[in-house]
This record gives structure tokens, C-alpha cells and sequence, in this order.
């Protein structure tokens, strides 16, 4: 078997993600610069053949992923799989409140005043933020069961690319977070949640999984320059 490589990205920017709104299962329409995110990292990605993409079954998610597909230059004939898996954690009463009745009691735990996410980026990993946040509040998807489902989802991806080659998953961020945490525990990430519209890169070989990127910005980067160029001449 050929090595398949799984380029998983984060959805572009949200409304709720601008006013700090939890989001979880429930919606909210890409912004204008979110729909802009989705069409540069489709740029960046054009020359790279899909197999299939895969995307969890929540507007945001497959808008994004649909937006990447445009841009590719195999567009036209790549298969948009929706997947209930691949949705984003289940914030169970938290969704569409401000973030701050979900955040606090982290905070306080770990005696940090509330507002200062430099501070509880530093102290917590996503993963951990979501752990905690699903012990708070018995409405919340389990941590664990999110772990399971993802993990499923990519290995029914795996199954269905047997040949090898490229696919494209659209998720959220937590959702991704907990992936790589599930997947690679030994990996050492940065602060704070990915990138909207990032790339993490899955590659799958003689039946190990190996992570090659971590938010990695630069397909977006390179469609950032290249739309800002043609607007500019």
C-alpha cells in the first residue's frame, strides 16, 4: 500500500468565533473573512489530487471544505463525503451562550482571573480546557466518546483508501485537537486552539499513523498573497 496522507483542516472563521459564542453542535455562518480562509488554503491546496474529501455534517465545516474544493484544480470530480463523526465536541447547554459560563470555573480552578486566555492557554492544553468542561456540565458530549468517534472516523477513512494517495477532512478545532491528542499523546503542541483553516497532515504507512504538520498555515499564507496580489495589480 501506497502511504495516504490526510490533510485535516480546520473550518473558517464564524460569527460565533468573533464574539466569543460557544459553538460546539450548534451553527454559525462563516464570516467574511472566514469564506476568504477557506478559498486561500484551496489555493495553497490546487495542485494536490483528492481522492475523496471528508467533512463533519455542521454548515461551517462543509462550507469550508467546499470552498477548498473550488480552488482545486480536480475540484470538479472529487467526492464531498459528510460525516456525522467528524462534527465538532458537543457542548450540551453551553451552545450559542457566551463562552465565559463555560470558561469560568476553569479559570478559577486554576486561579487564573477570567479573561486572561494567555494565561489558561499557557497552564491548559485544548484538550485538557475540554476535559474539564465535560466533567462540569453532564450536558457536554464526553471527552472520551469524542476521542472514539474521531478516531473511528479516520480509520473508516483509512479503510476506504486502501490505494493510497490524498484525502481532505474539514472539522473544528477542539474536535482536531482531541484527534491528535487520541492519536499522537506524545506530541508536544503549541498554546492555544489551531489556526482557522490550518492544516494538520495524517500520514498513514506500513499501518502507523505519523504526524508531518501541525497547524501549519502556509497554504493559507500562500493564497493570502497570491488573492492579495491579483487585487492589488
Amino acid at each position: 500500500m501506497k502511504p495516504l496522507y490526510i490533510y485535516i483542516t480546520r473550518h473558517g472563521q464564524t460569527i460565533y468565533n468573533t464574539n466569543n459564542t460557544v459553538q460546539g453542535w450548534n451553527d454559525s455562518p462563516l464570516t467574511e473573512l472566514g469564506i476568504f480562509q477557506g478559498k486561500c488554503t484551496g489555493y495553497g491546496l490546487r495542485k494536490i489530487r483528492f481522492n475523496k474529501v471528508y467533512s463533519g455534517d455542521i454548515a461551517r465545516q462543509y462550507e469550508t471544505a467546499k470552498l477548498i474544493l473550488q480552488e482545486n484544480c480536480y475540484g470538479d470530480e472529487t467526492e464531498l463525503i459528510i460525516d456525522k463523526k467528524l462534527r465538532e465536541m458537543g457542548y450540551g447547554t453551553y451552545q450559542g451562550q457566551h463562552d465565559e459560563k463555560m470558561l469560568r470555573p476553569i479559570f478559577e480552578k486554576i486561579n487564573v482571573p477570567f479573561g486572561d486566555y494567555k494565561k489558561l492557554e499557557e497552564t491548559l492544553s485544548p484538550s485538557e480546557i475540554s476535559r474539564m468542561i465535560s466533567k462540569n456540565n453532564d450536558t457536554v458530549e464526553r471527552f472520551d466518546d469524542l476521542c472514539k468517534r474521531l478516531k473511528k472516523a479516520i480509520e473508516q477513512i483509512v479503510s476506504e483508501n486502501k490505494e493510497g494517495g490524498n484525502v481532505l477532512v474539514a472539522t473544528s478545532s477542539c474536535a482536531l485537537d482531541a484527534l491528535i491528542d487520541v492519536m499522537f499523546p506524545n506530541y508536544k503542541k503549541r498554546v492555544g486552539l489551531v489556526s482557522n483553516c490550518c492544516i494538520c497532515l495524517i500520514r498513514y504507512e506500513n499501518s502507523k499513523f505519523y504526524l508531518d504538520k501541525f497547524n501549519d498555515i502556509s497554504y493559507r499564507i500562500e493564497g493570502e498573497e497570491y488573492f492579495q496580489g491579483v487585487v492589488t495589480k
